[in-house]
């Protein structure tokens, strides 16, 4: 069994590319172009000399020979040397370099921005504009490795294969923070099972983004009364996945799993707390507000009343009696039974018991 981890397929043809196989050409040409520029440089340094026969002495041709800093060359004329100009070739081999470098940057995706801020991006960019250029630039480079991953998927298969074929034996592994038992004599018709490489879901950026949208989405549920559709081992899911983007491997040091059991009682380890009250009715509220307002005003006027029949009665008055010239200063009781000469003064409040009072005397005597 073999299988092939590569990211470039040719058609039709077992053969494979790599990422060296893209890379070593423009390699063998930087290399020439950097030699080139290097003897250039060296002739630059240290060039060779035209010497004629005629100025040449029988030292001359050893002194040349000998190339060091100070040194004499003998000759029989003076001016009998000739110095080569050696011309710069290098302005044209920098920009051919540069043009290989940004050629490998296409081929691998591996460009300055992925390797760490360049000095020239943030003249006259924004932030925006540089974070798309990272992402842009870190694209190839997920492909390349979402597409290898589809050959340690291919592993992990031929694993699990050899697994079922020559498991044996039960053996206890820890899975989800949890010793079980497993038995690979139970796999021989396991054809469901899937392999996840954990790759094509983004940074951890965006997947705390996209959690943090899924916590939202819970909430308002359960806001909203529809808690049938989140439960406590959903909400509990979130918040360990949250917990593991963050880089924490144990979401139990956070957060109480609703599923965990004690090995020894069989029990739940964190039981459900009953469900809170649902809050009361604002229309009842008012009712009872209403109804709480119309009793105390009821007592009270009870009250009231109750003060009213225990005070003493007070007598009898005429409405006429606080006008001027009222005689009831004089007169606070009218007696119509007991016998007395009237009113020397006529008043309008004695006009309708004066009367009386003289009949009854008249008719006593």
């Amino acid at each position: 069994m073999w299988c092939a981890s590569v990211w470039i397929f040719v058609a039709r043809s077992h053969r494979r590319w790599s990422i060296a196989d893209l890379v070593m050409p423009l390699q063998r040409e930087k290399t020439a172009l950097k030699r080139g520029a290097l003897d250039n440089l060296y002739l630059h340094n240290n060039p060779r000399v035209e010497v004629a026969e005629s100025n040449a002495g029988p030292n001359t041709l050893d002194d040349l020979l000998v190339s060091r800093p100070g040194g004499v060359v003998r000759t029989k004329t003076a001016g009998g040397l000739n110095w080569q100009v050696v011309p710069d070739i290098t302005t044209s081999i920098y920009p051919m370099l540069q043009y290989l470098d940004a050629e490998l940057e296409t081929r691998t995706g591996l460009a300055k921005q992925t390797q760490g801020i360049d000095a020239d991006a943030l003249q006259n960019q924004s932030a925006t504009a540089v974070a798309q250029v990272f992402s842009a630039s870190q694209m190839r480079i997920k492909l390349i490795a979402r597409i290898m991953a589809e050959g340690v998927r291919d592993i992990f298969a031929l694993l699990h294969g050899t697994i079922r074929k020559h498991g044996q034996q039960q053996q206890t592994v820890r899975l989800r923070n949890a010793w079980i038992n497993v038995d690979p004599r139970g796999w021989k018709t396991r054809d469901d099972m899937t392999i996840n490489v954990g790759l094509g879901s983004g940074g951890k950026a965006q997947q705390f983004a996209q959690t943090m949208a899924i916590a939202n989405i819970q909430k308002q549920l359960v806001a909203g009364g529809k808690a049938f559709l989140v439960g406590d081992r959903e909400l509990y899911n979130t918040a360990a996945e949250l917990t593991r983007i963050m880089g924490h491997k144990n979401p139990d040091l956070f957060f109480c799993d609703p599923t965990a059991v004690n090995p020894q009682t069989g029990q739940l380890l964190h039981p459900m707390l009953p469900p809170p009250a649902p809050p009361p009715d604002p229309k009842l509220l008012a009712i009872q507000a209403r109804t709480q307002a119309d009793q105390a005003a009821a007592v009270h006027k009870a009250q009231i009343e109750q003060q009213k029949a225990a005070a003493p009665r007070a007598p009898l008055s005429s409405p006429s009696s606080s006008r001027s010239g009222d005689c009831r200063s004089s007169h606070p009781t009218i007696q119509p039974l007991r016998a007395g000469p009237p009113c020397a003064r006529p008043h309008r409040c004695c006009t309708g018991s004066a009367p009386t009072t003289s009949a009854a005397t008249s008719s006593r005597a």
